[in-house]
């Protein structure tokens, strides 16, 4: 039997149109699904919530000290699947725990008899947690709305949606626009647009700790670094911050003591890897500073001090 040309053409289009659709689903950031998409909560909630989170995401989540990802993709869906194995990957170089609730959805109606079950469990984990967590389905917006609803009724501080940067908290918008001059380079700038908030959270005294730290103002860095860890104890960026102070100072026990403290806490963490790497190679320990040094690359590639002094002992040995 003679197939029609236009049938081939047809059976071409629909396979473009599918593939087409299919890398749509399996791209969050392209422009078409960004006009859906929400935006991430405001982060000074204890449970952030949005979207599925890109790379630059977890740089913010990090730089907002969540320890813990909640994950409503469903795996059974092909293109999920996809995107959980990319969030795996992301949230262990980004020294995080993922947990994942699979929650089926389409345009807000439920599939599936599990779909109130695993929201159950989801609101469970997080109010169990006791660090800050991220919980997110593919657009944040249907089933986040469901897990949320269940937290909201236990009380528990989640983050409001903030869909157009224009809504944002005045102090959130100071926290950003600082954010933005400390990534220029431009210190000084940061600490003066910090100058101007009220807020005192742990996320602004980091900034501003990095800042003056940048400046080399290392008394300064140091006191601001141990206001953030007196009200969050368990914080990893923290105790390295400490850490990197100390090793400034050239207090090498200080030092040790910090960045071990950060390890116990989050073995991964890269920051508290590449920070005990630094000071083995301060102390001659080669090897083992080779080891940690290796490691904190392996979490985060774009640590170029760490890079630099890899090199430097692989040239040696």
């Amino acid at each position: 039997m003679e197939v029609k040309p236009n049938r081939v053409l047809l059976a071409i289009l629909a396979l473009l149109l599918g593939a087409l659709g299919y890398w749509i689903l399996i791209s969050p950031e392209n422009p078409l699904t960004s006009l859906f998409r929400s935006k991430i909560s405001d982060t000074g909630a204890r449970v952030i919530v949005g979207p599925y989170p890109l790379e630059e995401d977890f740089l913010l989540l990090r730089r907002n000290h969540v320890q813990t990802v909640v994950s409503l993709l469903d795996a059974r869906l092909p293109y999920e699947h996809v995107l959980l194995q990319r969030e795996e990957k992301l949230a262990k170089q980004y020294g995080m725990r993922l947990l994942n609730f699979p929650m089926s959805s389409i345009l807000g109606q439920h599939i599936g008899d599990d779909y109130n079950r695993n929201a159950a469990a989801a609101a469970e984990a997080v109010h169990r947690e006791t660090g800050k967590v991220y919980l997110h389905c593919y657009l944040g917006v249907h089933r986040v709305k469901t897990v949320l609803d269940l937290l909201q009724t236990r009380g528990i501080d989640t983050g409001l949606y903030l869909p157009r940067k224009s809504e944002r908290s005045p102090q959130a918008q100071l926290l950003e626009r600082a954010q933005a001059e400390f990534d220029a380079g431009r210190y000084h700038a940061a600490l003066d647009i910090l100058k101007q908030s009220a807020l005192r959270d742990i996320p602004a005294l980091m900034l501003e700790g990095w800042s003056q730290y940048r400046l080399g103002n290392m008394a300064a860095a140091r006191s601001l670094f141990e206001q953030a860890l007196q009200m969050d104890p368990g914080n990893t960026e923290a105790h390295s911050a400490l850490g990197s102070c100390a090793l400034r100072q050239n207090d090498t026990g200080v030092a040790e003591q910090q960045f071990s403290a950060a390890l116990q806490i989050s073995p991964n963490d890269a920051g508290a890897l590449a920070g005990m790497g630094l000071l083995r190679q301060r102390q001659g320990r080669l090897v083992e500073a080779a080891k940690y040094l290796e490691t904190a690359l392996q979490i985060d590639p774009r640590n170029e001090e760490a890079r630099q002094v890899l090199a430097k002992i692989r040239a040696k040995r």
